[in-house]
């Protein structure tokens, strides 16, 4: 069994600290979709789990506003039933916006990107 806790902003730590300096974004949970995809793509004997705690808020994993709430149940449904069929068909217009800033992050290496 992988278990997959995805981080969310708790007060008085070193996260919150980094997130209200804008040094740290909660992970998207595009991110945690494809990584569901590809473990059990290749091992699909494994059970994949994850419950996106916090998820949709600023401070847990989310997307937008529009689709987070969606993609977590996606997410909370596959991992009852591991049935990546869940998972397919989601779509938002932020996943556009997910991938390229997976390729700044590529450049950056994960460096807060400032205007």
């Amino acid at each position: 069994t992988i278990s997959i806790n995805l981080c969310n902003v708790q007060k008085g730590t070193l996260v919150e600290r980094l997130w209200e300096n804008k040094e740290y974004r909660p992970p998207w949970l595009w991110s945690i979709v494809e990584a569901i995809k590809a473990i059990k793509s290749e091992h699909p004997d494994i059970l994949v789990m994850s419950d996106p705690v916090g998820a949709g808020s600023e401070r847990g994993p989310h997307n937008c506003k529009e689709c987070s709430k969606t993609v977590a149940n996606a997410i909370r449904t596959f991992s009852q039933t591991q049935d990546l069929r869940v998972l397919e068909n989601l779509s938002c217009d932020c996943k556009l916006t997910w991938e390229l800033v997976k390729q700044l992050d590529d450049l950056t290496y994960g460096s807060p990107i400032t205007v």
